[in-house]
């Protein structure tokens, strides 16, 4: 029992829903990944809307229809895995259990061939220094692999390279170190030990470079509906500024360069923003402007000398901070796109700006009014909800 609501667990189904199907997947009652793989897939996307709606609930804003790609299964271009002794899957839900896996129908076909080719080397040989195996691929069937291990050095790491080598399409095999017991998954020194250490993605006529640890969205045609979203809303309109903040490997800056004169980007992680700058330099784009560090401390100095007409935010999600919502309250920023993965957050975050919320002490600055919240069903099967919300000024 919570404040506001209560939990409880199913006992038995005594008459089935009419969009209740029969899982796909073998595993799926003890995986726990994919939590609505049992519910109709257009059931789903309602589901999702109707979620977001009660998040939005103060707000009185009805998303549109959730949006979704022609193909709910086999769309994951990241993958990551657990391995323990001889056991190599997923996480039970709400566990540590490791639930062995030999195929995963969300997965991409490349990903499920490393999950098989990586189960044969384990059945000759251990590797008892690896924590967790994460693989990413590119449109193109192209692999990268990760190896969390907890030692700087494999025991078995001729013999697994010489393996590796005999995969199709694999691009680069990193070590990364991470000797920490707990919940943090990857270390902060990574070691290149086959091939190289990024993968290229194209979108558009635009070329990604993705390096090992960096972010990118898994669901490539999902993303491509976003973009096309953000192309609709600006019409033709050419910008003076846009501010990209949360930018990442420079995904959505690079698509929007040419609806501004200038582009400035801010991201805190080291490796995307390294990505993001080269991403600038593959695509010869000469209006971009990326910055390594918090958006707290950089939009501050961006706005003391100019004042974007758009600002993007993509937020991991926890949301964003206080600080930030101040600074585009205060400064009377005309437009914003807010790209969400947490309905919870992206309320919270729409109410200080609209003024409805229950958060004490706002500072003053225009008030905004919401002229779209669109779901994009990002991640098919499971319960997890990306939107895109378009903000404007009065």
């Amino acid at each position: 029992m919570k404040k506001n609501y209560l939990c409880g667990d199913l006992l038995a189904v005594i008459k089935p829903s009419p969009f209740r199907v029969l899982p796909e997947c073998p595993l799926f009652y003890e995986c726990g990944g994919c939590v609505f793989q049992h519910i109709d897939y257009k059931f789903q996307k309602e589901i999702k809307r109707q979620i977001l709606k009660d998040s939005l609930r103060k707000l009185k804003i009805s998303p549109d229809i959730c949006l979704s790609t022609d193909e709910p299964w086999n769309y994951r271009s990241k993958m990551q895995m657990a391995l323990e002794k001889d056991k190599f899957g997923l996480y039970m839900e709400k566990s540590h259990k490791i639930v062995p896996l030999g195929n995963c129908l969300i997965q991409s076909l490349s990903n499920n061939l490393i999950l098989n080719e990586f189960q044969k080397f384990l059945r000759k040989k251990t590797l008892p220094e690896i924590k967790y195996l994460i693989s990413r691929v590119n449109s193109k069937g192209e692999i990268l692999l990760v190896l969390v291990s907890q030692e700087k050095y494999l025991k078995e790491e001729e013999d697994l390279i010489g393996f590796l080598k005999n995969i199709p399409k694999l691009q680069g095999v990193i070590l990364n170190y991470n000797p920490h017991i707990g919940n943090v998954i990857l270390g902060k020194n990574n070691y290149l030990i086959l091939g190289k250490n990024y993968l290229e993605e194209e979108i558009d006529a635009l070329k990604y470079r993705i390096y090992e640890t960096a972010f990118f969205q898994t669901n490539l045609e999902a993303l491509k509906i976003i973009f096309s979203l953000i192309r609709k809303w600006i019409g033709i309109r050419k910008f003076k500024l846009i501010v990209d903040a949360y930018s990442g490997v420079g995904t959505f800056a690079l698509m929007l360069s040419k609806y501004a004169h200038k582009i400035i980007g801010i991201e805190e992680e080291p490796q995307a923003a390294k990505s993001s700058k080269i991403n600038q330099e593959i695509n010869k784009l000469n209006n971009l402007e990326f910055i390594n560090g918090k958006v707290e401390e950089h939009l501050s100095e961006i706005l003391k000398n100019s004042k974007p007409d758009l600002i993007i935010l993509d937020p991991p999600r926890k949301g964003v901070s206080r600080e930030i919502l101040e600074l585009i309250k205060k400064n009377n920023l005309q437009e914003i796109f807010y790209i969400s993965c947490n309905p919870a957050t992206l309320s919270r975050d729409l109410e200080f700006l609209t003024n409805c919320g229950t958060r004490k002490n706002q500072t003053g600055g225009g008030r905004y009014k919401i002229k779209k919240v669109v779901p994009v069903d990002m991640f098919p099967q499971t319960a997890h909800i990306e939107c895109i919300a378009r903000i404007s000024k009065f």
